[in-house]
Order: structure tokens, then sequence, then C-alpha cells
């Protein structure tokens, strides 16, 4: 729970009535939740300790939201992601050679590459899909087909990109 006055200052609301500023809190929140799919969430206005007026903001979340931040499905999909990366990768740099654990350091490097990323594209989709039975949020089914005529999705940027060192951060919303 929040007050609406910590809310208006997290979104930079500065309206001085009290009245006027729950209103403008309660028109962002709404705003906000026309924007999201699978992480609506709800609202209300509660009677907080010591408050005269319903003052204070109670959040609620749906079951689907809260299954969309199950952190025990999101390792799944991590690890099934890069157990297929990882075959993926041994297949095209090592056609004729078996998986090796002393191969990990360099197939890490690989995996953040931005080599054979429509290949990583395929995979990441495909194993999200079968843990949560559904596209992730912000991904449109019509992208994912055009690529290559086949049903694939974009990986996060933010997890596979030239930019990184080849370690994956847990703490990414996105892994």
């Amino acid at each position: 729970m929040l007050t609406v006055d910590q809310l208006a200052k997290k979104l930079g609301i500065e309206i001085a009535e009290p009245k006027d500023r729950k209103k403008k809190v309660a028109s962002i929140l709404k705003k906000m939740n026309t924007y999201l799919k699978y992480t609506n969430f709800n609202f209300s206005f509660v009677k907080g300790d010591h408050e005269r007026w319903a003052y204070t903001v109670l959040f609620s979340f749906p079951r689907h939201t809260l299954h969309y931040f199950d952190e025990g499905q999101y390792a799944v999909v991590v690890k099934k992601f890069y157990k297929n990366l990882l075959g993926l990768y041994v297949e095209i740099a090592y056609p004729d050679t078996e998986e090796d654990a002393g191969l990990y350091k360099e197939f890490l490097l690989w995996a953040n590459s931005p080599e054979s990323v429509e290949k990583k594209k395929q995979i990441y989709i495909s194993d999200f899909v079968a843990v949560f039975g559904r596209f992730p949020e912000g991904w449109a089914q019509e992208e994912l087909e055009s690529a290559n005529g086949t049903e694939v999705a974009p990986a996060p940027e933010e997890f596979i990109s030239p930019e990184t060192d080849g370690a994956v951060n847990m703490d990414d919303p996105a892994v």
C-alpha cells in the first residue's frame, strides 16, 4: 500500500489540492492499466492508519498477473532456452562434436552475440510458449510469423545482445 502523496511524488504529480491529486493518481493508474495485457492490476482507495479519508492506495493483482510473474516458470523458460540454445550452438559451431561442458563459456559468448539471432529468437519463443502457453507481452504473433513464414518471436534485445559480456542477468524481467 502507498498513500496518494507517495504515488503522486513517484508519478511527478504536483497538484496542491488533495482531492484533485487523488483524482489525477486514479486517472494515471487507470490509463496505465489500459496499456497492459498480462500484467494488469486493480486498485482501490482505503483509509490508512490515522487517516480521516480513504487516501491510501491498495493494490491487488488478478491471478493471471501473479501467474505471469511466477519466477519458477521463468526459471524453467531460461533453463529450457539455454539447453536448446546450447544444442543449436554445438550443431552450428561443432557439427561433428557432442556437447561438452568445456564449451559452455564459449557458448555463453555466442548465445549473447548477434550471430544466428533469428534461430535464437525461434528457440526463445518456442520455449516461452511451451512453458506459459502464450506469447510474451508486447510481441505480436503477426510480427513473429513474418520473420520467416513460421511462428517465431524476437527474443528481448536485452536478453540476447552484442553489448553483453556473455553473462545472464537473472534480475532482468526479460529473463
